[in-house]
């Protein structure tokens, strides 16, 4: 009995000393096997958001790996460390004589960091799993954590799976993205890809069927008669750019409909989101 109890207790204490490390490895990188590999929140000044991967030695590496991965290459510049363009959203000066700018934050004892004292090329990958890049307005002391900002534990990050209707949801500051959902009509792949996704949405039932009310809580606002709204985009008959739909969300079939652009816009211009080509 005695020698049970012994071995007992020495179980518990591999157990407790395994918990223990468990706990140390996953605070301090969780992204599986690849040591290596970061997982990014970009974020852009009106609140909207995606997340996306890359692996580097350093956690600029990982994100010239992620932005290449997810199609990016064309809308990024970066140098000496530093994000200088993404989406077309540089550095700028605004009238109220602050800058924006794309800030970092690192994920760092379950809070947001802000970094101002590191350049991304300094960051060992193996030292970090989630760095947030946001672009928003700041002072010489740095730059304010956005209030809608998300945490790790919503990461999701798209894989590239073409199931289903691919949407590209495009903020009205230009930065966009890729989901995907299923269902029978191009409203229900969107509540799917959205529920996947850990987006914000609400739909809304109008007498012609159903239509999108909300995406990252921005609707339908009138501003002394101009609207800005969730513009709905079809592919064009030779697949290759987009083109106004005639119908909402709710009626159009997603079997003739393998891709979608949501724009939020005033209705003038075309997306620069590209058709997604795998």
């Amino acid at each position: 009995m005695a020698q049970n109890k012994k071995l007992i207790a020495v179980v518990a204490v591999i157990i407790i000393l395994l918990a223990a490390s468990g706990v140390y490895w996953y605070a301090t990188k969780d992204n599986g096997d690849d040591a290596n590999k970061v997982t990014f929140l970009v974020q852009d000044d009106t609140g909207v958001y995606f997340w996306m991967s890359g692996s580097g030695e350093t956690a600029m590496d990982a994100l010239d790996d992620a932005v290449t991965n997810f199609g990016y290459d064309d809308v990024y510049e970066e140098s000496s460390g530093w994000i200088t363009s993404f989406f077309g959203l540089s550095t700028a000066l605004n009238d109220n004589g602050n800058y924006s700018w794309w800030g970092q934050f690192t994920w760092k004892d379950g809070a947001w960091s802000y970094n101002d004292t590191v350049v991304l090329s300094d960051i060992k990958s193996s030292d970090v799993s989630y760095i947030l890049i946001n672009y928003g307005e700041g002072t010489m002391t740095g730059m304010d954590l956005p209030a809608t900002t998300p945490t790790p534990s919503d990461a999701k990050v798209w894989n590239h799976s073409t199931n289903g209707v691919v949407f590209a949801i495009e903020s009205e500051s230009g930065l966009y993205f890729y989901i995907n959902g299923t269902g029978t009509t191009v409203y229900d792949a969107l509540e799917n890809a959205t529920s996947n996704y850990n987006i914000e949405f609400t739909g809304s039932e109008w007498s012609s069927g159903k239509a999108i009310k909300t995406i990252f809580d921005f609707g339908t606002v009138n501003n002394d008669g101009v609207y800005t709204y969730w513009n709905t985009k079809v592919l064009s008959d030779d697949g290759t750019s987009w083109e106004t739909s005639e119908y909402i969300v709710g009626n159009l079939e997603s079997s003739e409909n393998a891709q979608i652009c949501l724009l939020y816009s005033t209705g003038v211009g075309t997306p620069t989101a590209p058709v997604y080509s795998a």
